[in-house]
């Protein structure tokens, strides 16, 4: 196992300590303890989750919030009935602004994480974000799992394509973990396979409809930043097949 293999299982260890003894994380924690370099990337990832950690628990809901959420409710029902009455009880609640903050911050937020109305990206596009997730290190673990039935079911309770057929030769490799992502507002699957000791291939997953030219069932072959990609449709999703230190030959004996 190398430090690339190592960190991608680390992405998904739990700094809380509940991962220390599961197997999928044994080596890779070992590799941490053999090089120095990866034993300070591990120490500062633990940190970082449990500052994060520590910051989401630390804020506790306003004691009145749910008073001035019922508050809210009694103002429309109010206001239905009697608008003349309106702005004295706007006066008399001045909880109400809260209430209007909470709310506003909420659509906020929900503003941030709702996928936009974006027309389809390309299939380039694609391609193009898959390379880059992987160069630049953006590569992580939602779930680990050796069986990628489990992960494709995975995949489904997050909203994201899941009910794809694995090429064989591929899906005859040990799995090693999957993640979603967002690209141009479209959810995207990924699901990693150990292709040998030193090397993993990942297959990034996106419905055909979300793309204006999606590729055809024939694979097509190309080379971005140094790393040699396989795209083709199938059943309604369109596939990224890519890898380290790995050959369009190795790519055609896996799909």
């Amino acid at each position: 196992m190398d430090n690339e293999q190592a960190k991608l299982i680390l992405s998904a260890y739990r700094s809380s300590g509940e991962d220390l003894t599961e197997p999928f994380f044994v080596e890779a924690l070992e590799q941490t303890r053999r090089d120095p370099a990866l034993g300070r990337w591990f120490e500062d990832q633990c940190d970082f989750d449990k500052a994060i950690n520590a910051a989401l628990t630390s804020e506790a809901p306003p004691s009145h919030l749910r008073e001035s959420l019922l508050l809210g409710k009694k103002l429309v029902n109010f206001d239905e009935q009697n608008k003349d009455a309106r702005h004295v009880w706007w006066m008399r609640r001045t909880s109400w602004v809260a209430l209007a903050a909470a709310v506003i911050l909420l659509f906020g937020i929900a503003a941030i994480i709702r996928p936009t109305a974006n027309p389809p990206m390309t299939a380039e596009r694609f391609v193009q974000a898959a390379v880059h997730i992987k160069t630049s290190g953006q590569i992580s673990l939602g779930k680990m799992a050796k069986d990628s039935q489990k992960l494709q079911t995975w995949l489904g309770t997050k909203n994201a394509p899941h009910d794809f057929l694995i090429p064989k030769a591929l899906n005859a490799l040990a799995s090693l973990g999957c993640q979603t992502y967002s690209m141009d507002g479209s959810k995207v699957s990924l699901i990693c396979f150990t292709l040998d000791q030193d090397r993993n291939v990942h297959l990034f997953v996106i419905d055909s409809d979300r793309l204006k030219n999606p590729p055809g069932s024939s694979p097509s072959f190309e080379q971005k930043e140094g790393v040699v990609t396989a795209t083709w449709s199938s059943g309604g999703r369109t596939f990224v097949l890519l890898g380290s230190q790995v050959t369009e030959e190795t790519l055609r004996r896996l799909i």
